[in-house]
């Protein structure tokens, strides 16, 4: 994670919500006080609470109005209850994005988050690495899906994509303006779509982590897009990325 002290950032407000005590104390360590550089600038992270309890985290949230919310993929199986949606609603002038740490053995949950609206799943094990970086992409509106996350969530995804090419008038002008991309947004967006984070394709584009991410923004503002994830959708339905041969039967719900 790298860090850096800039006039004025954007302030993020956290909450994290995770089973373990110990997890939480060291996310904790890592959050507080950072500021983290960006291609739209610089941007202070805020953890204004922390629980380990899922239904708690929709209570925070409705107190301390945070930016994201990061919670354990395991907490989200609370009975009668869907608390990505809910976590995303809690506040009626605005949204609160949710970021899930996905730990083994949560992939029954997935798919549900991901139609409920969350837009960032990271692996929890290695989730030190990236994590900063992840908020504030989730913070701005954008999409953070880990590339061994990824393969998981493309049945859902691809669902969500045909039900967005039926009814998004967005979606459908995005994938008329594809050909206006350069070759470079092109091939970034691309790897994008595929689940990479922008440290891998930075490695496979030998370049730096910064010039990926101006790469993806300057793309999606060639493209009119309020949101990556209508981007990534309209890769999708366009056939410019293709999903494997594995049908939305095969994923647990």
């Amino acid at each position: 994670m790298s860090v850096a002290v800039r006039s004025g950032p954007r302030v993020v407000r956290v909450i994290l919500a995770d089973t373990s005590e110990d997890y939480l104390d060291g996310a904790a360590m890592l959050l507080t006080d950072a500021v983290v550089p960006t291609p739209a600038g610089a941007v202070a992270l805020s953890l204004v609470a922390m629980t380990r309890w899922g239904d708690d985290a929709v209570d925070l949230a409705r107190r301390h109005e945070p930016d994201v919310v990061v919670i354990d993929a395991r907490l989200l199986a609370v009975p009668g209850r869907d608390v990505v949606h809910e976590l995303g609603t809690v506040l009626a002038r605005r949204r609160v994005h949710v970021l899930v740490l996905v730990p083994p053995g949560a992939d029954g949950v997935l798919g549900g988050a991901f139609r409920a609206g969350a837009r960032g799943f990271l692996v929890r094990e290695t989730a030190a690495e990236y994590l900063a970086d992840a908020i504030c992409t989730v913070s701005a509106g954008h999409c953070w899906i880990d590339g061994a996350v990824s393969t998981r969530l493309l049945p859902p995804l691809a669902e969500v994509a045909d039900l967005r090419a039926t009814a998004s008038a967005e979606v459908r002008r995005i994938e008329q303006r594809l050909r206006t991309l350069t070759r470079s947004q092109l091939e970034v967006l691309t790897h994008y779509a595929q689940g990479r984070r922008p440290a891998e394709i930075a490695s496979l584009r030998s370049c730096s982590v910064e010039n990926v991410r101006s790469h993806l923004y300057a793309g999606k503002r060639r493209l009119d897009a309020t949101d990556l994830a209508l981007v990534v959708t309209a890769f999708f339905t366009t056939g410019a990325v293709r999903l494997p041969r594995l049908g939305l039967a095969e994923v647990p719900q």
